[in-house]
């Protein structure tokens, strides 16, 4: 009885796969957030962010609007794409 011990076991060859692939598609992500983010998005960022928090003064006693709410998240979505952006850039320099 002959054994392949030397053979990659299916399992392992769908997770290389899968990483590579999935490692693809952050690296396409990054590279079109960075590109967003250098060219208009820091514009964007800046009017939507003082938008909210304008909006967030004017409603801040009406019970019925949850602007506080709906800045924090704007501003929240903003930094998760500025780390998200940061973090690749200093994996990829090592």
């Amino acid at each position: 009885m002959a054994s392949n011990a030397s053979a990659v076991p299916a399992s392992g060859v769908r997770r290389g796969l899968l990483k590579r692939v999935s490692s693809s598609l952050l690296s396409i992500a990054w590279l079109l957030l960075a590109l967003f983010m250098m060219s208009i998005g820091r514009f964007v960022r800046f009017i939507d962010i003082c938008y909210q928090m304008i909006r967030t003064l004017y409603y801040w006693s009406d019970p019925r609007v949850h602007a506080g709410w709906t800045f924090a998240l704007h501003f929240l979505f903003w930094l998760a794409i500025e780390i998200f952006i940061t973090s690749r850039a200093l994996d990829e320099s090592k």
